[in-house]
């Protein structure tokens, strides 16, 4: 089953969110766990055997036919989600899906670690739960932008994790879910202070390359200047340069990525 931070839990969200909103998002958990069941069963009985009878939102088969009478209720349980993503709530679900983000994360790398050689019907219910997850995100924003782009720029930095999720790095930036000059400013930082520890050098390292690589050379979802820090001291890096001096200033960094005072929050166009 779904994990992720209950209605209120830790967060004083009966106190800051009305009945109504709190009412939407336990009907959103539901939902998501209805979806999740049904793929299950769906898979259990149709094993993909190619791209087009894998369930997906971003395939056109998804919404364009119908594959089993589970596939039909799960086109109709995602249509029922829109609806419950209002202003009013798009913080709430935004704070509660994130936490499922990086749960679903942990458990997708899991799944693939045991079995590496092929995709699980696990693996498959997992990836498609994820799109929905992400799918409540990014309309989410659309409801109130400014509010959730920030929030989920607070939790992503601050979770512990945050360097061992590259693609829901890449997934935010995608879907401008994430505020790049306080990204940009967070991952310098870490590559800077991170040289302490030959561990966790080599990881914030792979992260950095491998969104600058996805992000700005695979998709081009961002422009240079959104990574401009960590660009320069991936530079360094590479050639072995002292990570200081230069235009690598750590409180220059942090002022440039106040909100309002460089591009405004998921300027970064796709």
């Amino acid at each position: 089953a779904l994990e992720g931070v209950g209605v209120g839990e830790g967060t004083g969200a009966e106190q800051e969110f009305p009945p109504a909103a709190l009412q939407a998002l336990r009907t959103l958990q539901v939902t998501l766990s209805d979806i999740e069941r049904e793929a299950a069963n769906h898979y259990k009985s149709n094993p993909p055997t190619n791209a087009s009878s894998i369930l997906s939102l971003t395939h056109s088969s998804f919404t364009q036919g119908t594959q089993s009478p589970e596939h039909e209720r799960i086109k109709e349980l995602v249509c029922g989600i829109h609806p419950l993503i209002r202003e009013d709530t798009a913080l709430l679900f935004a704070r509660d899906i994130f936490e499922k983000v990086f749960s679903l994360g942990d458990k997708i790398t899991a799944e693939q670690k045991s079995t590496p050689s092929q995709t699980s019907i696990a693996l498959y219910v997992l990836m498609l739960v994820n799109e929905v997850c992400l799918f409540v995100l990014q309309t989410a924003r659309e409801k109130n932008a400014q509010a959730v782009t920030q929030e989920l720029t607070r939790l992503f930095l601050s979770h512990e994790k945050r360097w061992q999720h590259k693609y829901i790095a890449v997934n935010f930036i995608r879907l401008r879910l994430i505020h790049m000059p306080e990204f940009d400013a967070h991952l310098t930082e870490a590559l800077l202070s991170a040289g302490n520890s030959p561990a966790l050098t080599s990881q914030v390292t792979d992260f950095a390359s491998s969104v600058v690589k996805r992000c700005l050379a695979d998709e081009q979802l961002i422009m240079p200047k959104d990574l401009k820090n960590t660009l320069e001291v991936l530079g360094r890096m590479s050639k072995n340069l002292p990570l200081t001096g230069g235009e690598i200033n750590l409180q220059n960094i942090a002022q440039g990525a106040a909100p309002g005072a460089a591009a405004a929050p998921g300027s970064a166009q796709p």
